[in-house]
């Protein structure tokens, strides 16, 4: 979870963080990985997906936020290193896999992030991340969050582009609500509320239950069993170094 959300209350148990944790464990299932392998997870925040994403090997964090990196339990990692995504300064060719949720939104030059998570990942090793999609739904709700971009599906093909990575997979989630989202940003952009009087929205504990255990639960289940979305306000990536 970003620790603006973590500070405006926006629980880890809500809908949308509980059901994107399940949507990373089945990304992570689908890599068929080898066991106990060494995971990096860049940007980690408060952690709230690190009780999924430690099934699958040993965990390091790195976030460039003490505070955040403090609301993580340190016996559910290996180590916890206070960094900068673009200069890490830990070993090359260290790690079997390399996470990024919704981080390279928050970095200016996302593509020195990419060379260095390149640089950090053993050959063969996958990197896999999450970044708000679309460039027109751009609002205050990125602005308050500190984003530098919402990205295209051609943005993420560039940012790859010529680099020693095989795409494996890429594309959406967050189908079904899509609409709504749309709907909510656009409201934002016309009322043309500014991100200095923007607030996260807390969602109530019927909305949340619709969302979790109809919708997005449903969303899952069928991405588990194969099928993929033409649209949804997240990229998914998955990327092979080869």
């Amino acid at each position: 979870m970003d620790y603006k959300d973590y500070v405006a209350n926006a629980q880890g148990n809500n809908f949308w963080f509980y059901r994107k944790t399940e949507f990373i464990g089945i990304l992570l299932d689908n890599l068929k990985l080898d066991k106990n392998i060494k995971i990096l997870n860049i940007g980690a925040g408060t952690g709230q997906d690190l009780d999924t994403i430690k099934k699958f090997g040993t965990v390091t964090v790195l976030d460039i936020d003490q505070k955040a990196l403090n609301l993580i339990p340190d016996n559910i990692v290996e180590k916890k290193i206070l960094a900068d995504a673009c200069d890490t300064k830990l070993p090359e060719s260290n790690f079997d896999l390399i996470l990024a949720f919704d981080l390279l939104e928050h970095i200016k030059d996302d593509k020195k992030a990419v060379l260095e998570v390149l640089r950090l990942l053993k050959p063969g090793g996958h990197f896999v991340f999450t970044v708000p999609a679309y460039s027109f739904l751009f609002s205050a709700h990125d602005r308050y969050l500190e984003h530098f971009r919402r990205y295209n599906k051609k943005d993420l093909i560039n940012l790859f582009g010529n680099l020693n990575f095989k795409k494996i997979e890429l594309g959406n989630w967050f189908f079904f609500i899509f609409p709504a989202i749309f709907c909510y940003r656009y409201i934002i952009k016309i009322l043309k509320i500014k991100h200095e009087k923007y607030k996260i929205v807390v969602i109530n504990r019927f909305w949340d239950f619709i969302g979790n255990i109809t919708i997005l639960k449903f969303e899952n289940f069928l991405f588990k069993k194969g099928m993929r979305y033409p649209f949804g306000s997240t990229f998914y990536g998955i990327y092979k170094k080869i």
